[in-house]
């Protein structure tokens, strides 16, 4: 579910997220045991952006789990919470 997730999230990140000014890349996506939350890492070039970025991607998490939970057909997407 973890690779399928960090797919379908880069995807949605390029296509609603990135513009010219930045590049966003997904390093990292675990899973908790009660598959409650995700937590995404991104690297984010240029750093001094970062903090912007992250607080964009936590502000849409909503969005893209909805996304997610149409495109994986599964019951449940865990709360997404980009670091």
């Amino acid at each position: 579910m973890e690779s399928i997730m960090e797919q379908l999230l880069a995807d949605a990140i390029v296509r609603d997220v990135e513009d010219g000014d930045v590049l966003i890349t997904i390093t990292n996506v675990r899973i908790d045991t009660e598959n409650d939350q995700a937590f995404i890492s991104v690297a984010v070039f240029p750093d001094e952006k970062r903090d912007a970025v992250i607080k964009d991607l936590n502000r849409r998490a909503g969005d893209f789990a909805y996304a997610l939970l149409k495109k994986m057909k599964v019951k449940k997407i865990p709360h997404i919470i980009f670091l």
